[in-house]
């Protein structure tokens, strides 16, 4: 669990507040580290080449499909 301490004239010092209402530095676990890393990767925004490959992806692949379904039709149509 963290752990808000104080620095002092003596060293750090451990404080009962609450990690929100600490005014020093908070100490944290291993563990905690870790997951608050990993939350904060989590929620990054996409960068600017991701986006513009889903947006190619999203318009493209319909597009294509479509193309292809058209090239089968006309190719049963003809051969009737």
């Amino acid at each position: 669990m963290a752990q808000c301490v104080l620095w002092q004239a003596n060293g750090l010092v451990a404080t009962a507040d609450t990690p929100e209402t600490c005014q020093g530095f908070v100490l944290q676990t291993a563990t905690e580290y870790t997951s608050t890393l990993t939350l904060a990767q989590a929620l990054q925004p996409p960068a600017g080449t991701d986006i513009g490959a889903a947006f190619l992806l999203g318009f493209s692949l319909p597009v294509v499909c479509f193309v292809v379904a058209r090239m089968v039709r006309s190719v049963f149509v003809w051969e009737k």
